[in-house]
C-alpha cells in the first residue's frame, strides 16, 4: 500500500496560522480582562466616594457602570477564563458581609455583583428609601468589588 503524499510546507503553514489565531485570542482575552478590572476599580472608587467622603447617592448611583461587562460578555468572552480557581480566602474578607462568597467561583461573584449594581441603579431612583436600603446595598457591592479586584488576575 502506498503512503499518501503530504505537502509538509502546507501543514506547517496551517500550524503557524492556528498558533497565531490562538495567540490573538489570548491577547484579546487579556485585554478584555484588564478593561473589566478597570471598570470594577471605577465602581469601587465610586463606592469609596460615598463611604469615605459622604458622597451624594443621587450623584453616585447613576454613575455605577456595567457597560464594559456587557460589552465583554457580548464579545463572547468566557468569564471562566478570568480565574480558574475559586475566590481566595483572605483574612480581611472574614469581616465582610461578602465573606460568604469565599471559595465560590469568581464568575458567579462577578455576575452577582453586576446584578446588584443593576438593581441599585434601576431601583434607587424610584424605590429609595422605602423598598431598598441603599447604604447596605452600596456596602455589599463595595465589598464584592474589593474581593473581585483582589482575586482577578489577568496574566
Amino acid at each position: 500500500m502506498a503512503t499518501p503524499s503530504i505537502d509538509l510546507s502546507e501543514v506547517l503553514k496551517q500550524i503557524d496560522e492556528a498558533i497565531e489565531q490562538l495567540r490573538a485570542h489570548q491577547r484579546q482575552a487579556r485585554i478584555n480582562c484588564n478593561v473589566l478590572v478597570e471598570e470594577l476599580k471605577l465602581n469601587r472608587r465610586l463606592c469609596q466616594l460615598y463611604f469615605d467622603y459622604n458622597g451624594d447617592l443621587d450623584e453616585i448611583v447613576p454613575r455605577l457602570s456595567r457597560i464594559i461587562f456587557d460589552e465583554v460578555l457580548g464579545s463572547g468572552f468566557n468569564l471562566k477564563s478570568l480565574k480558574r480557581r475559586k475566590i481566595v480566602r483572605r483574612k480581611q474578607f472574614r469581616e465582610f458581609n461578602a465573606a460568604t462568597w469565599q471559595s465560590k467561583p469568581t464568575p458567579k461573584l462577578l455576575r452577582n455583583t453586576y446584578d446588584k449594581i443593576t438593581e441599585l441603579v434601576t431601583f434607587y431612583p424610584v424605590a429609595h428609601p422605602v423598598k431598598i436600603n441603599p447604604r447596605l446595598r452600596m456596602s455589599n457591592i463595595n465589598e464584592k468589588l474589593e474581593m473581585l479586584i483582589k482575586t482577578i488576575d489577568c496574566d
